[in-house]
């Protein structure tokens, strides 16, 4: 039984650290319409930055009708747009992290 328990660790450690996800900058968002507890988790995850707004989003969907470009403050929304076409959420995410939309100043 000794033996279980450090081969159960080590073949979970690589999935653990995948679920880390490195450290992202805060995500500026537009809460004040949403209910008061709705409003403190999504504030919550966007203060981890976008990937955990965005995972958080996807996941109560179908409880707030929330998607990530009705949350997003300081963003042109434009930049949603590629040719006259709505980006999904998940290329906004990405678009995001690799620095292609920045927030307007």
């Amino acid at each position: 039984m000794k033996r279980v328990v450090p081969a159960l660790v080590a073949s979970i450690a690589p999935f653990a650290a995948m679920a880390q996800s490195p450290a992202q900058p805060p995500v500026a968002v537009r809460v004040e319409r949403l209910p008061q507890h709705v409003r403190e988790r999504v504030q919550a995850h966007a203060d981890q930055g976008i990937t955990s707004l965005a995972r958080y989003l996807e996941l109560t969907r179908t409880v707030y009708q929330l998607h990530l470009m009705d949350v997003l403050a300081g963003y042109e929304r434009s930049g949603f747009f590629v040719d006259d076409t709505a980006m999904t959420d998940r290329q906004v995410e990405d678009s995001i992290r690799e620095g292609k939309l920045r927030p307007v100043k």
